[in-house]
Order: C-alpha cells, then sequence, then structure tokens
C-alpha cells in the first residue's frame, strides 16, 4: 500500500484577535445554561415575533416598524416606508443569529442605537439594551458596525439620522 498524502494544515489563527466593544463591559462567561437537548439547526433559529408567553414583547414606540422581530424608530430624517423596507430587507439578508449563543441555548432582546450618513455609511453604533447573553449583545453592534446600509432616498433634507433598532433573537425549542 501507498503512504497517504499529508493532510494541509489549517490556515493559522496566529496574531488574530478579537476586540469586543467597549460599551459592553468585561467579557465574562456565559452563565452556565442548562444544555440543549440537541443541537439547534438553522432552521429552528429566527429573528421573529415573540413565540413565548413566559417572555412578553417589548413595548413598541408609535414611530416604530416592527417587521421579523425588528423595531425600527428613525429620528433626525425623514425616510419614508420605502426606505424602511430596503432597511428591513438588509437585515433579513445580513442578520445573523450567534452560534454561540444558540448553542447555549441564549435568546434575548437588544436595542441597538446608531447613526448613518445620507449615503448609508453607519457612523457610531452603541448599545444601549443588552438581551443577557454577551453574544447576542455582540452580534447586535457587529452587525452594524462600519457597514453600509441602504442610502436616504433623493430628496432627504438631513444628512443624518439616529436609528434605534431593537432585534428579538429567538432561539426555536421543539
Amino acid at each position: 500500500p501507498q503512504p497517504r498524502p499529508a493532510q494541509p494544515a489549517p490556515p493559522a489563527l496566529a496574531g488574530t484577535r478579537f476586540i469586543p466593544d467597549a460599551s459592553l463591559g468585561p467579557l465574562r462567561p456565559p452563565q452556565a445554561a442548562p444544555a440543549p437537548q440537541r443541537r439547534p439547526n438553522p432552521d429552528q433559529l429566527a429573528l421573529g415575533p415573540n413565540p413565548r408567553p413566559d417572555r412578553p414583547n417589548p413595548p413598541a414606540a408609535r414611530s416604530d416598524e416592527n417587521v421579523a422581530g425588528a423595531t425600527l424608530r428613525i429620528s433626525g430624517a425623514n425616510l419614508g416606508a420605502d426606505w424602511r423596507a430596503a432597511f428591513m430587507e438588509w437585515l433579513r439578508r445580513n442578520g445573523r443569529y450567534p452560534r454561540e449563543a444558540a448553542m447555549n441555548g441564549e435568546d434575548g432582546t437588544t436595542i441597538v442605537r446608531f447613526e448613518v450618513d445620507r449615503d448609508g455609511r453607519v457612523q457610531s453604533v452603541r448599545l444601549t439594551s443588552r438581551s443577557g447573553s454577551q453574544w447576542l449583545d455582540i452580534a447586535s453592534t457587529a452587525l452594524l458596525r462600519d457597514r453600509t446600509i441602504p442610502p436616504f432616498p433623493p430628496g432627504t433634507e438631513s444628512n443624518l439620522a439616529t436609528i434605534d433598532l431593537t432585534i428579538q433573537y429567538i432561539l426555536v425549542r421543539r
């Protein structure tokens, strides 16, 4: 028999560091959570309406738009329904349920405040309400940090908008 060729080594991660958002405070390992009965598959992870009656949805403000488990409140610019729909589509394409939170059986709601300019460049991101899961909190800010979202519609008078985004991370348990 011929000797098997050596397997290529995985790419090295030496020198790679994860630098968390300082606004989150010190990172601690998650509290011991009951281990899930089985590993969740991607079909069981959702950003959507709250299916758990023991955890009520947070109250919504009058100017909010609630789509797919995300609530959007905009101040500083009148962006209109078309922009809101474009942003929600961007959110559906780019939002991910953090694997670490899923494996720990963690779900919750975060609120992120960010400022965006007329070209859609996110200028600043700040977590204003924590979920109880460091992984969900980190994912919520990472989703928007240094990103470009849909630009303002033509004719928008303001150059900057402040947006409060509420995201409900729901781990569907079956």
